[in-house]
């Protein structure tokens, strides 16, 4: 499984840290408010590493095929997104 890396504090803290890391990859941000206590950042990244655990673990199967045209071109788009983006079944 794939490990998120966490980095907390202001935003210049955290911009100093990336920039001494080498880091690969997509970044996502989650801005916390100022009023939410700090048990709560804990238990949203417990929740997320689970969350992350547990889609590892589900089997990808495709749908039946679709009957319309512009369904199917749809369809066959998000597969080849999921492909590339490493998702096999």
């Amino acid at each position: 499984m794939v490990q998120a890396q966490i980095y907390e504090g202001t935003a210049e803290e955290i911009a100093a840290q990336l920039r001494v890391g080498k880091l690969t990859g997509r970044l996502k941000a989650v801005i916390m408010p100022d009023e939410m206590p700090n048990s709560d950042v804990s238990d949203l990244n417990d929740t997320l590493m689970d969350f992350l655990a547990e889609v590892d673990k589900t089997d990808f199967e495709p749908g039946q095929p679709l009957n319309n045209s512009q369904e199917n071109e749809v369809g066959r788009l998000i597969a080849a997104k999921f492909a590339q983006q490493g998702h096999t079944k």
